[in-house]
């Protein structure tokens, strides 16, 4: 994880995961309204709450 200690985001795709987008992100004081996504999406927390 990053040591910088502000917010970050990074979006990316792979070739070897054709169709497939990726986000990796640091989320500190954003916060998401309920909202819906049109295709699948799988999270993992890695510190802190949801």
């Amino acid at each position: 994880m990053d040591t910088d200690q502000g917010e970050s985001i990074h979006f990316w795709q792979t070739a070897p995961l054709a169709g497939v987008e990726l986000l990796s992100a640091r989320y500190i004081e954003h916060r998401f309204a309920p909202h819906v996504h049109d295709g699948y999406v799988i999270g993992m927390i890695m510190a802190g709450g949801k």
